[in-house]
């Protein structure tokens, strides 16, 4: 088992999820300032997937693709969690959510693979860093939407 091909695929896949998620939020949002926030998180991520695929061409290697089955669950799951609630702030929280889980499942993941080389555990702690960064950004707009709707 090559370990640093196995992290390189788990960094793709946990970053095509975080798009996934991003642009079925995206599809429900009217929110400007949230969705600027989600577009400039998109780019973030679509690097970090093109980065992946790089290292992994360089391993003579690819990623398996985003499983159908994922992709539709991801999709019901948030339309469904967003059926009765598409406030602003439930769906900051929903972000806020997914990145944490993020965050916890890059970081096993790193764990599992400690003879990765240097670039492909360099670009996990990128995911993380990003992860991170995006919650932090959408904090402060998740106070705002909370103000917002405590003030109708």
């Amino acid at each position: 088992m090559n370990q640093t091909v196995s992290l390189l695929k788990e960094i793709w896949s946990g970053a095509r999820q975080g798009l996934e998620s991003l642009r079925a939020i995206l599809d429900i949002t009217d929110d400007t300032n949230f969705r600027n926030e989600l577009y400039n998180q998109e780019t973030q991520y679509q690097n970090i997937v093109r980065d992946a695929e790089n290292q992994l061409a360089a391993q003579n290697d690819r990623p398996d693709g985003v499983n159908a089955m994922t992709r539709v669950c991801t999709w019901t799951g948030i339309r469904m969690d967003t059926f009765a609630n598409k406030s602003t702030p439930h769906l900051i929280g929903m972000i806020i959510q997914g990145n944490t889980m993020g965050i916890i499942e890059i970081t096993k993941v790193r764990a599992d693979y400690p003879e990765a080389d240097q670039n492909a555990h360099s670009l996990a702690a990128a995911l993380i860093t990003l992860q991170q960064d995006n919650i932090d950004r959408c904090l402060p707009l998740l106070q705002q939407a909370e103000a917002l709707t405590a003030a109708r």
